[in-house]
Formats: structure tokens, C-alpha cells, sequence
């Protein structure tokens, strides 16, 4: 074998039999590198020491000061020594009061989302089950149509304080959803302080508008549709005010009334 091949082969074992040594040497494992480091100054300066203590002419004078000397030395290294455990024990501390300030905000946050999970599963939902018309009071020339709307309390926990604002729309197109502020504009309907979970209540919402004819005849004539829209306001089991937009257009092929995104028109069939 070539000598620069022996060569490479012999600088690569090196390191590799010191991993070796360091690996296997129980001393080295124990001990964390602070505390060699430290162990390994204090030898250093006991051999400074014992350097200097053999220039002292006087033997009798050059043993205490030897001794002397070693002595606050091992102080010395015993003060560093417990510096160095109480370090580290603070930093085990520090870093366990920070995985037990993760774990408490990890549970805070789960317990949040399991809160937020029951009150979806188990609050009460508000919906709109049927529309008609009071007795008597329909889409007519003259009249001031009177509308019943029947809601359900769909949830499984009961709806506290239930109010609703509404009112009639007469026009070509789909109206958007009763905004906040177009709510405000209108008469509070109070329904029932409470409502009972799978319970269905009536609201009746008077429209205070006379139908024309030309209006009559528009809806007749799908040019002009007869929309119903409003906002139900109601608390559920979470204390929070929730409120649920609706909108239902009246179809006068199968006198009854269908929601605003699928309405029944004669004209859509």
C-alpha cells in the first residue's frame, strides 16, 4: 500500500479512536463539560501553586504555604463548584416553569375551543319553519296584509329574551338581508322571554301597507314580487345575542311563500 494511502488511513483512525476514548470513558459521560472545565482550572492552578511553593527556601515555610494555599484554593474550587450545580439547577427550573406555563396555556386554549365546541353543539338555533297569511288578510287591493311566521327553536338548550324586526318589500329583485342599521328603522316584535329547545312559536308581523292594483297586477304578472324580510334576535345558553336574517317571497301560483334564494315563481319554473 502506498505510504501517502497509510498516511490518510492513520490521520482518520485518530480522531476515531478518541471518539472512542471519550465515549467509552465513564467520567466523560458524568460529567457535563462546566464541570470539567472547572475541575481542570483548579488542577491548573494546584500545579501553579505547587510551583511556586518549591522556590520557598524554608522547607517548614514552603509546606504551609503550600498547604495554606491548597487550602482556600479547594475553597475556592468548592465555591465554583456550587455555583455551577445551582446554575444549572435554575436552568432545569426556568426550563420547566416554561413547559408548565406551554402545558397551562395548551390546556387554557383547549378548554376555550371545548367550551366553544359544547355552545355550537348545544346553543339554541332560531329558524324559519312556515309563512301564511292571517285569516282574512291577503294580497288584495285595498289591503294592509297581516303575515304569520312561524319560528323553531332548533337547538338543544332553550332561547332567552326572542324579538324579531320585519317588514314588507314590494319590488323587481331579491332584497339583501335586513342590515343592522335598516333593523334599527324598524318595530321591535317581542316574541317570548323564553324558548324552549324543538318549541315553535308565531310571529305576527303587520306590513301597515295598503296593495295597489298596479301592484297587484305587477306580482300577478311576476314583474314585481312580495317579500317578507327581517331579522330574530335572541340569547343563548352562552350569554351571547345572537341574531338569524331571514327573507321569504310570496308565490301567488301556489299562494304560499318560499325563501328568497329559492323562491317558487312561475316565471323560475
Amino acid at each position: 500500500m502506498p505510504k501517502t494511502a497509510q498516511a490518510d488511513n492513520k490521520d482518520n483512525k485518530e480522531p476515531k479512536i478518541q471518539e472512542s476514548i471519550d465515549r467509552n470513558d465513564p467520567l466523560l459521560q458524568v460529567a457535563p463539560i462546566g464541570l470539567r472545565r472547572i475541575v481542570i482550572f483548579g488542577g491548573i492552578l494546584l500545579l501553579i501553586l505547587l510551583a511556586v511553593s518549591i522556590f520557598v527556601p524554608n522547607l517548614s515555610e514552603r509546606v504551609k504555604f503550600f498547604t495554606v494555599n491548597a487550602l482556600s484554593l479547594l475553597v475556592l474550587f468548592a465555591i465554583a463548584v456550587q455555583a455551577y450545580i445551582y446554575r444549572r439547577q435554575w436552568e432545569t427550573m426556568d426550563r420547566q416553569w416554561l413547559a408548565m406555563k406551554d402545558q397551562t396555556n395548551i390546556m387554557r386554549n383547549t378548554l376555550a375551543e371545548n367550551r366553544e365546541t359544547f355552545y355550537i353543539g348545544q346553543r339554541a338555533y332560531i329558524g324559519v319553519v312556515g309563512v301564511r297569511f292571517a285569516e282574512n288578510s291577503y294580497v288584495a287591493v285595498g289591503r294592509e296584509p297581516v303575515v304569520h311566521i312561524t319560528i323553531i327553536n332548533a337547538g338543544n338548550t332553550p332561547a332567552w329574551s326572542i324579538s324579531a324586526r320585519a317588514h314588507l318589500v314590494i319590488g323587481p329583485e331579491t332584497p339583501e338581508y335586513l342590515t343592522a342599521a335598516e333593523a334599527d328603522t324598524i318595530e321591535q316584535t317581542h316574541i317570548g322571554h323564553v324558548m324552549l329547545p324543538k318549541v315553535e312559536k308565531e310571529l305576527v308581523i303587520e306590513t301597515h301597507v295598503k296593495i295597489s292594483h298596479d301592484q297587484i297586477n305587477k306580482i300577478i304578472n311576476n314583474e314585481e314580487y312580495f317579500y317578507i324580510r327581517g331579522r330574530i334576535y335572541f340569547t343563548d345558553i352562552s350569554k351571547a345575542q345572537r341574531n338569524f336574517p331571514f327573507c321569504v317571497v310570496y308565490s301567488p301560483p301556489s299562494r304560499g311563500f318560499g325563501d328568497c334564494a329559492t323562491p317558487e315563481r312561475e316565471g323560475d319554473q
